[in-house]
């Protein structure tokens, strides 16, 4: 049996194998009940995490699958990029992980920090409702995550998503690409700014995704 998120999946797993039999378009599990989603109190978070302003973007970056060079100058971009955005608006960023690639990234947000410590707030590990919360309050997303591209969408955010790390992944209509370049990424965060709130669909949400599987499984056993 094969679950697919979108449609579009499914037709290229029934190219591969041969049959379409065996496939169920059934969404993405992350968006599983996520309607009825109800975010921490928004004074609570913001006093949880020293939140100082109603107003702040979400920013998640990963290395790319790419040498470390190319990294050293992507993370530079980054940087330049968020300083300038912090004049601007505060700016909450979760940290990459802490291996060889993902501390090229690290050290560029901690010097960042420490080059704006009234303006961006580092955290490590959200958690599940802790971030899906920050994304509910935020401004909008910035990052080459994939959360941008599967989740963002159901809240009702537009995302600059940067770099290939997310190529070839379907989107909805609330994704901006741009290069791991400064001004690409400053610009369409100003063109965001004037933009109506998003209220497109997100491609990727199916009701009941993790019953649909169930009950499918269920059928078969």
């Amino acid at each position: 049996l094969h679950f697919v998120a979108t449609e579009c999946f499914a037709k290229k797993v029934s190219e591969l194998i041969g049959t379409s039999d065996t496939i169920n378009d059934v969404g993405s599990l992350s968006l599983d009940n996520i309607k009825s989603f109800q975010p921490i109190d928004k004074k609570e978070f913001y006093t949880k995490f020293n939140i100082p302003s109603d107003d702040f973007v979400l920013v998640t970056f990963h290395p790319e699958t790419v040498s470390s060079t190319n990294n050293y100058q992507f993370a530079q971009e980054m940087k330049i990029a968020l300083a300038t955005i912090s004049k601007n608006i505060f700016v909450v960023i979760t940290m990459p992980n802490a291996d060889t690639l993902g501390s090229i990234f690290r050290e560029r947000l901690l010097s960042l920090k420490e080059e704006n410590p009234n303006s961006i707030l580092l955290i490590e590990n959200f958690g599940k409702i802790n971030y899906f919360s920050a994304m509910y309050y935020s401004k909008l997303l910035i990052g080459n995550t994939s959360s941008g591209i599967i989740e963002a969408a159901s809240f009702g955010k537009y995302v600059v998503n940067v770099g290939d790390r997310q190529k070839g992944r379907l989107q909805s209509k609330n994704i901006f690409n741009c290069d791991f370049n400064s001004v690409e990424i400053i610009n369409n965060f100003f063109m965001i700014q004037s933009l109506r709130p998003f209220v497109g669909e997100n491609i990727y949400y199916k009701q009941g995704a993790a019953n649909a599987i169930i009950n499918k499984l269920k059928q078969v056993i």
